[in-house]
C-alpha cells in the first residue's frame, strides 16, 4: 500500500510541478520574501469552480506540491501543524496578461500532498497586457 501512495506522489507532484506542459511559473511573496516556484494555474471563468463553489471571473486557483513549496525553502506549516499561506500574493501570468493575487484560503490534501489555493485578484490588477 505505502508503495502505491509513493507512487500517486511523485505522479501528483510531476503534474503540478514537472510537466512543461500543465507547470505554470509563478512568483510567491510570503513573509516579505520573493520566492519562484510552479504549480497549476486555474483562471475561473465560470459561475463555479471545480469543487462546485461560486465564482467570478476574477477569482482563480492555483495548486502546488508540498515538495515543490519545500524545494524552494518556504515554511507552510505552522506550529500547530495547520497549513499557513493565508494572506501570500502570488504574481503569476497567463495568455493575456501577468496578475497579482493574494491566497484567501487553502485546502490541503495530505495524502497526496497537494494544496489548492483560493485566489482573490488584488485591486482588480492587471500588471502586464500582452504576450
Amino acid at each position: 500500500m505505502s508503495y502505491l501512495l509513493d507512487q500517486a506522489r511523485k505522479m501528483a507532484f510531476n503534474i503540478t510541478s514537472r510537466f512543461d506542459h500543465w507547470k505554470t511559473p509563478c512568483v510567491m511573496k510570503f513573509q516579505n520574501t520573493d520566492y519562484e516556484l510552479f504549480g497549476l494555474y486555474v483562471r475561473h471563468n465560470t459561475r463555479f469552480d471545480e469543487i462546485g463553489n461560486r465564482v467570478s471571473a476574477v477569482k482563480a486557483s492555483m495548486t502546488f506540491h508540498s515538495r515543490e513549496l519545500n524545494r524552494v525553502g518556504i515554511q507552510f506549516i505552522n506550529s500547530g501543524g495547520v497549513v499557513n499561506l493565508r494572506g501570500a500574493v502570488i504574481t503569476v501570468a497567463d495568455e493575456f496578461a501577468e496578475r497579482k493575487y493574494e491566497i484567501v484560503s487553502t485546502i490541503p490534501d495530505e495524502t497526496l500532498g497537494l494544496i489548492v489555493c483560493e485566489l482573490n485578484l488584488i485591486n482588480n490588477n492587471v500588471l502586464t497586457v500582452g504576450p
